[in-house]
């Protein structure tokens, strides 16, 4: 078996990123449903309310906010992932440029893909996850 499962194009990366966002997001779920106070589930239920009413007025917003907290950190995981995927098997891309910079010994740049490239990119996708942050408080 000479081949990776999905090569080593766009697909291998597009799984790497997918896996490294999945687990982070299926444990944020899994938390916001945990920290549910079952007291007000049982006052909705007593009164009324239907299981349409309980996602969304409690499972809903309590997962919503665990998901937001870890996807930024989720995401960041996955851009550098692809990052590390490219840097083991590409033709092209800011990982192949990365594996070239250091084959010729290349310091500036290394150092400006790392630190103006790559930590650029991260530090928006955070801006991006405190910014919906923000607003979640307002929907919930």
């Amino acid at each position: 078996m000479d081949r990776f499962w999905l090569g080593i194009g766009a697909a291998s990366k597009v799984a790497l990123a997918f896996i490294l966002v999945a687990v982070p997001i299926f444990f944020a779920v899994f938390t916001g449903i945990r920290q549910v106070d079952q007291r007000l589930v049982e006052r909705i239920i007593t009164l009324g309310g239907k299981r349409r009413d309980l996602v969304r007025h409690v499972y809903l917003p309590s997962v919503a906010v665990w998901v937001m907290s870890n996807l930024k950190i989720a995401v960041g995981f996955a851009f550098t992932g692809t990052i590390v995927g490219e840097f083991v098997a590409a033709t092209r891309g800011l990982g192949y440029l990365l594996s070239f910079a250091l084959s010729t010994h290349n310091a500036a740049l290394m150092f400006a893909l790392v630190v103006l490239i790559i930590m650029i990119v991260v530090l928006l996708i955070f801006a991006i996850g405190r910014r919906l942050e923000r607003r979640l408080p307002r929907w919930n």
